[in-house]
């Protein structure tokens, strides 16, 4: 017998100081490079921006779908727009310092920029280097204005600045440059989109002020220099100014999605303040935001990552505005936000609905009701909600409604001043007929058949259908919660029996969640199908049905149920978190991608929150304070915000609600400030000790001892005092009764799931023939089963009759009797199974054929 001795306890030698400068921690360059072989360029830009600005100004580097990547030293310009997406989008009106002659092919020029610590990036301020041309660029911004000090060398090379009107990273269809008259000031627009492939398109406006008169100009159109000229007009249009050889230019740039007059409003705005009093301004806005969160740790590396991740969790959505309200709307008109808010664009909700919106709602209660009003203003202008809404069209990227729960999320988390019954009137809308909008976008495309067959069928015009009947299934159980908070009760109690139609897509026989075809069949053969040629598993959109079984957030208890009850669960879950970040192909979790953010708090639901404390802490681990600092493409703050809410201990885990369920805390004291000087007030003595305690041994909600795994709802309304007691090894005890599981929504559940998987049987006249039907048990104490066939001109099916196993599952043999007088032909026949008042109907093929002669 083997004897490990206890580790001694480690002294806790007191209470470390909460951060008061939460600016001095966020380096912008942190999350800029790439995040494994699997996942690839994390996305994130490091220019300098407000705090959900309209204008993000920052460098891009050549061949950068999204703008910039840290290993790549090639730069093509700093442009206004950026966002950490998945497919080329922004980078609009890009600028490229330099002292290179202009060439013949100046619309293809770059300088190679230095990655080192003379490269530095701060809430709302970037510099770099171009070694090559000796300029040093610097950047900060307003929230419709960048700001650029550009320092040329002192080499009798003159300086020459580009500017880019038609570089936008997805390309431009059509773009314009005019150099004004006065030698100091040029504008112009670029349309641009397409994004992922969709018909989506934008128009933005610029206008540009330098600090000194420039000596000479000229344009360009992509097949000629043109010297001397002011404008041009062409999807590759450009232009370039000369200054004297040393100069020390400001530039002042303001964008609209609205006109030039908008962007020189904007500019006369907000760009008359020299560019260190730009800078400090960006500093302090940025430093009043971060300190919605104060934590004290002793980590130094752990703050950078939290703050950083914090940061980028408040870079988007993005003011849509001009400084006199008005905004380009959905439907192409001009429109005037109310005063004193904002018109927010950019949510793509597939992402950012899961964290992101939830902790908006949490620390900008004000802002996200402004969001929430900014789609249900968009709802109204063109008919419908926009799903992965960019600029002031509807990309429809991605699968589900997932516009609905960050709506939701908005307004369960603090967003409470919006148009609340219009917008459930919109949610309600797409989810009974659709939801049509402008140029041919549908918001839940073949409505119809998914509401007939309680499933999204796996065909060519639903495309991912597994993902999508899951998606929706969280979608309509956040319009459950939402209408339920408005008094409505027939519509939450219609939506609630909806949010279990994830039910109708899992397969008994495989115990996965699986695509069905519209005749109601699973396909044969194991559950997990590895798609070596494929970006995940047919049927599911970015994963697999390993990674996508997981992911019913609202009815976690029946999911459970469905798989075989905790300790079943417990083991898969084991297997599957063996890996961290694998992609889309392979049976484990993929940390960096959004259908796998909540598994590691499902251990919380089973009785092993030990198992979630481990987790959360080694998914973690993939974030760090460098470039290549998280585990995939930061999504709009997605991997961003899932770092907060994991490094506080929190995770808002049911879409839709304000549950918070709990895992440890990395810092030793965290204050989150609410409205009204209310707080959370989290104290973990000892979570960042020399040797870090990974576990909890103990929890109190206001001096009060609870084993409860998740909050009460009102502690985002009122704050409270959260204390955690930590142990460096893991406790067995607490928290593992069933009562202590966060809540699940289980109302409206299905008792039994059934799969016939060999449906065809061939039986000769006068003869029987069996099928098998498997059985699943999906809610706790459901009874025995039964099942009965429809007769059929002499065919009968023998009633059958059988209980669960303990793990709920059933395989019944049901014998099939065809008459001696029935004719050789093919036979549909129906079976119900019957679990209390649940009814599964299958359908098998029963082909009546005589035997061959002997």
């Amino acid at each position: 017998m083997a004897f490990i001795a206890a580790a001694p306890p480690v002294a806790y030698d007191g209470e470390p100081g909460l951060v008061a400068n939460p600016v001095a921690y966020v380096d912008t360059l942190n999350g800029t490079g790439t995040g494994g072989e699997t996942v690839g360029e994390i996305n994130n830009f490091p220019g300098a921006s407000a705090p959900f600005g309209m204008v993000q100004y920052s460098p891009d580097t050549v061949g950068t779908y999204a703008g910039y990547n840290y290993d790549n030293p090639r730069a093509s310009g700093l442009s206004m727009t950026h966002a950490s997406v998945g497919c080329a989008a922004f980078g609009d009106i890009s600028m490229l310092p330099t002292t290179t002659p202009i060439g013949s092919a100046p619309w293809n020029a770059w300088e190679r920029i230095v990655h080192d610590d003379t490269e530095v990036g701060e809430p709302g301020y970037y510099t770099v280097r171009f070694p090559a041309t000796g300029v040093t660029a610097e950047l900060t911004a307003t929230t419709r204005t960048g700001v650029g000090r550009f320092s040329y060398p002192r080499n009798n090379r003159p300086a020459l600045f580009h500017v880019r009107s038609g570089s936008s990273l997805a390309g431009n269809s059509r773009s314009t440059i005019q150099i004004d008259e006065d030698n100091t000031t040029i504008s112009g627009w670029a349309t641009s989109g397409g994004f992922c492939g969709k018909n989506n398109t934008y128009t933005v406006y610029f206008a540009m002020k330098f600090s000194q008169p420039f000596a000479s100009y000229g344009t360009w159109d992509g097949s000629g220099v043109y010297a001397g000229a002011r404008n041009a007009n062409s999807q590759y249009s450009g232009g370039y100014l000369e200054f004297p050889a040393g100069s020390v230019l400001e530039v002042r740039t303001a964008i609209s999605y609205v006109g030039i007059e908008g962007a020189r409003a904007n500019l006369a705005a907000e760009g008359g303040a020299s560019f260190d009093q730009v800078r400090a301004a960006a500093s302090s806005e940025w430093n009043t935001a971060l300190s919605r969160i104060a934590v004290a740790g002793r980590n130094s590396g752990d703050l950078q990552t939290f703050y950083t991740s914090l940061y980028r969790s408040l870079l988007h959505p993005n003011t849509f505005n001009d400084v006199d309200g008005r905004y380009t709307g959905f439907d192409g008109l001009i429109h005037t936000v109310a005063n004193g808010h904002t018109q927010y664009a950019n949510f793509s909700d597939w992402d950012t609905y899961r964290g992101v919106a939830a902790l908006q709602g949490l620390l900008f209660p004000d802002q996200a009701s402004d969001m929430a009003q900014s789609l249900v203003n968009d709802a109204q202008q063109s008919g419908s909600y926009p799903r992965w809404a960019l600029a002031n069209a509807a990309t429809g990227e991605m699968t589900g409604d997932n516009v609905v729960p960050l709506i939701t999320n908005l307004y369960a988390f603090g967003a409470r001043d919006f148009d609340l019954r219009t917008a459930l009137r919109y949610m309600v809308n797409a989810a009974t007929t659709g939801g049509v909008g402008l140029n041919g976008y549908v918001e839940r495309p073949g409505i119809a058949t998914y509401l007939q067959l309680g499933y999204a069928p796996q065909t060519a015009g639903f495309g991912a259908g597994a993902s999508i009947t899951l998606e929706w299934s969280v979608d309509d159980f956040a319009i459950s919660r939402f209408a339920d908070s408005l008094g409505d009760t027939a519509t939450a109690a219609e939506f609630q029996h909806r949010a279990q139609y994830w039910q109708n897509l899992f397969n008994p026989t495989t115990r996965y969640i699986s695509p069905r075809g519209p005749a109601g069949f699973f396909s044969e053969g194991p559950g997990f199908v590895d798609s070596p040629t494929r970006f995940g598993q047919y049927g599911f959109d970015e994963g697999n049905a390993e990674q996508y079984v997981w992911w019913v957030p609202h009815n976690v208890a029946g999911l459970v149920t469905a798989l075989g009850g905790r300790e079943a669960v417990a083991s898969r879950l084991d297997r599957f978190t063996k890996e961290l970040n694998v992609g889309p192909n392979e049976p484990y979790l993929w940390a960096g991608n959004e259908p796998g953010f909540s598994v590691p708090w499902l251990y919380n639901y089973i009785g092993q929150p030990w198992k979630t404390q481990q987790t959360v802490d080694r998914v973690r681990g993939l974030f760090g304070p460098t470039p290549d600092g998280e585990p995939g493409n930061d999504d709009l703050g997605a991997l961003s915000s899932w770092y907060v809410w994991a490094a506080l201990g929190l995770y808002p885990s049911t879409p839709g609600t304000p549950i918070l369920t709990v895992n440890t805390p990395l810092f030793d004291r965290a204050v989150i400030a609410l409205p009204g000087r209310q707080s959370i007030r989290i104290a973990a003595p000892g979570a960042s000790a020399p040797r870090h305690l990974k576990y909890i041994s103990g929890l109190s909600i206001d001096g009060r001892a609870t084993d409860q795994t998740s909050l009460p709802e009102s502690i985002i309304r009122v704050g409270g005092d959260l204390a955690f007691s930590l142990s460096a090894h893991p406790n067995k005890v607490w928290g593992t009764s069933e009562s202590a599981a966060p809540p699940s929504f289980g109302a409206g559940s299905t008792a039994v799931t059934v799969n016939v998987p060999r449906p065809i049987v061939t039986i000769a006249p006068g003869s029987s023939g069996t099928v098998t039907v498997d059985a699943q048990r999906m809610i706790d104490g459901a009874g025995d089963y039964t099942i009965t066939g429809t007769s059929y001109a002499g065919i009968t099916a023998d009633r059958t009759c059988g209980r669960f196993a303990d793990d709920g599952s059933a395989k019944a043999t049901v014998k099939i009797t065809v008459a001696q007088s029935v004719p050789e032909e093919y036979y549909l026949v129906q079976l119900d199974t019957m679990v209390g008042q649940s009814d599964r109907t299958s359908i098998i093929l029963v082909v009546v054929e005589a035997r061959p002669e002997e």
